[in-house]
């Protein structure tokens, strides 16, 4: 061929890739926090990149979107430029008008480079932790293999049939639950949200390694689901006490099999389970619907409806998801008879909701008066479903706290009701406080707890409250904290300069903060790595708080995971400081230099990366500023 011919081919070749554009239609994501909208598609261009947003479930009205959206790639952010198809809210708190026979609109940033293969969308991101987002948007056709991590065994393993109902275990146990999260990146968060409920509920957050891993122990007296929260789902998996097991969470596989451009057709597991009742933890996780609890009841908005007519609808359909589960003979006894436990909780759960599904089906205000009220009578009427139940503790029941408040008293629950599981878990909410700050109960929680329904739940109780001493005994004892003390009588303009004085020569970091704080609480857990780095540089840090804000025993409980120096001010003292300092919130952090010097202020904290970037700057002797 002539060289001439080959030359000029090469060059066309070479202009017709500038300016090429690429489109990804419904594009995977790994997580999200919002599922009023859909991906539909995302173009990408050396002019412009564009995300087709499909807002059909929004139904009219689009909430949680406003004009201070992002993207964020490669760590890169790309600030919304235009929007195209619908005029956005200034703030998260508006909303705006959809067209429901058109629910696209275009969202319009500059470009990304060609090396970007995902990228998130962050609708809002507060302070204090709350997040709108959709994350690892993949831009490539090519799905990473996650599964990787996972033993083939898990991905190998076969449902038994067989499986017959385990009873709940009532025993003394430390538990060790090792999560996985299979498609983690950071951006994603550094804390996960880990629950347990029943009989002895709480509540953690904890922090995300970076391989994805997270450990969650706890000291367990009775059989319970813990669920771990994935973006704006939860997957739950029931756990005996004194476990040592292991869960995989597909991340990607847990959000998509709820949108509604990938819910329909096959789906691998969202999940893997290692442990006890394994082949029960593995259908849960292989379901489609990993919440029972989400259905919800509809009728024709042309037919009328009252009490007895809605709560006859609910228990149809909660009887019609039995027969559904009669028919398949794949299924085990056991699997088979929790999904009917859920199904029952879900079915007290709509009756509670009657309100909200009456007014969503006839367009009706959350107010208005041909609303019924919700009556605790209401929940004698529910033929089929056994309240006193005790296999119950091992189901999540998100309205829990709601359908209690229903109810006067105790005396009212048990003439309604009878006793039983619905009767001893009422009681248990005098521990509540107790366990979800992971305090040891006290005899007068016992003296409630010894008049329980059930001898396996008083057993279970004994044993708390007998550990808990030695608990907290150990707990206290931990290495890498110190208390220390500023007489009482110290005027307050005396106490910043004496605490500073016991750390001549070193960069001091202090935390000024409270034990209800959640964003104080959250930031001490993601600066830990950072303070892990600088475990062996000259640096103190110094945790602050005051009679006032932080309870003693409450504030002795959560120090010993903080590590560091701990000072307790009275009310006075801290008066002072506030006023000193200017402190209008907390967390407020201040950096002193080795000299002695205040450096830098702020409040809110300052993240990973700007700690670590102000450390250094200390250490080697240059002034970092702030305020």
């Amino acid at each position: 061929m002539n060289k001439g011919i080959i030359f000029v081919l090469l060059v066309l070749s070479c202009i017709s890739g500038i300016g090429q554009t690429r489109v990804i239609e419904k594009p995977f994501f790994t997580a999200r926090t919002v599922d009023n909208v859909e991906i539909k598609k995302v173009v990408l261009g050396d002019r412009e990149t564009v995300i087709t947003l499909d807002a059909t479930a929004c139904k009219g009205r689009l909430a949680q979107i406003s004009k201070g959206l992002y993207l964020l790639a490669d760590g890169q952010r790309y600030e919304l430029r235009e929007c195209r198809g619908v005029t956005l809210p200034a703030s998260i708190i508006g909303d705006c008008e959809i067209d429901e026979a058109n629910p696209f609109f275009d969202l319009v940033f500059d470009p990304l480079p060609a090396s970007v293969r995902s990228c998130d969308l962050i609708f809002y991101k507060s302070g204090k932790g709350l997040s709108l987002e959709i994350s690892d948007i993949q831009l490539t056709k090519k799905r990473a293999d996650v599964l990787k991590k996972v033993p083939s065994a898990l991905k190998k393993y076969k449902f038994d049939a067989t499986r017959a109902w385990q009873k709940p275990v009532y025993r003394a146990g430390h538990t060790r639950l090792e999560i996985h999260l299979l498609g983690y990146t950071p951006e994603m968060g550094e804390l996960l949200t880990v629950a347990w409920g029943g009989l002895m509920p709480g509540k953690e957050e904890i922090l995300v390694n970076e391989e994805g891993i997270v450990v969650l122990e706890l000291d367990q007296y009775v059989t319970t689901c813990i669920r771990v929260y994935c973006g704006k789902r939860e997957i739950g998996v029931v756990v005996d006490p004194g476990e040592q097991a292991e869960l995989y969470i597909d991340l990607r596989e847990a959000n998509l099999r709820y949108s509604t451009y990938f819910r329909d057709g096959a789906r691998r597991p969202a999940g893997y389970y290692r442990g006890n009742r394994m082949d029960l933890n593995q259908r849960l996780l292989a379901r489609k619907d990993l919440e029972v609890s989400s259905w919800s009841v509809t009728w024709d908005k042309n037919m009328s409806m009252d009490v007895d007519g809605y709560i006859a609808l609910c228990l149809q359909k909660y009887r019609e998801l039995v027969k559904e589960l009669e028919k398949d003979s794949s299924l085990s006894e056991e699997y088979r008879y929790y999904t009917c436990l859920e199904a029952q909780l879900a079915c007290v759960d709509q009756i509670q909701y009657i309100r909200r599904n009456m007014a969503d089906v006839y367009g009706w205000g959350v107010s208005d008066s041909r609303l019924p009220l919700i009556k605790a009578d209401y929940f004698t009427r529910l033929a089929g479903i056994d309240l006193k139940n005790y296999d119950l503790m091992l189901v999540n029941w998100s309205g829990k706290d709601s359908f209690f408040r229903l109810f006067k008293s105790e005396e009212e629950l048990k003439t309604l009701l009878g006793e039983g599981y619905i009767s001893d878990l009422y009681k248990a909410q005098v521990c509540q406080n107790r366990f979800a700050c992971r305090l040891p109960l006290r005899e007068k929680e016992m003296d409630v707890m010894r008049t329980a329904f059930n001898p396996d739940v008083v057993r279970s109780f004994e044993m708390a409250y007998a550990e808990g001493p030695e608990l907290w005994k150990a707990h206290i004892y931990k290495p890498g904290y110190r208390i220390r003390e500023i007489p009482k009588n110290m005027p307050g303009e005396q106490v910043f300069e004496e605490i500073l004085s016991r750390y001549r020569g070193q960069v001091v970091f202090v935390d000024f903060w409270g034990t209800a704080c959640v964003p104080c609480v959250k930031a001490m857990k993601i600066m830990q790595p950072v303070k892990k780095e600088f475990k062996k540089k000259p640096v103190a840090y110094v945790f602050i708080t005051s009679e006032n804000s932080s309870p003693e025993e409450l504030w002795q409980q959560m120090i010993p995971d903080i590590g560091g120096d701990h000072y307790r001010l009275t009310k006075k003292q801290d008066r002072y400081l506030v006023k000193h300092f200017g402190i209008t919130g907390v967390p407020y952090y201040i950096l002193v230099g080795k000299d002695g010097k205040i450096t830098y202020q702020t409040t809110g904290f300052m993240g990973c990366e700007k700690m670590r970037e102000l450390l250094n700057k200390e250490l080697k002797g240059k002034q970092a500023k702030g305020k």
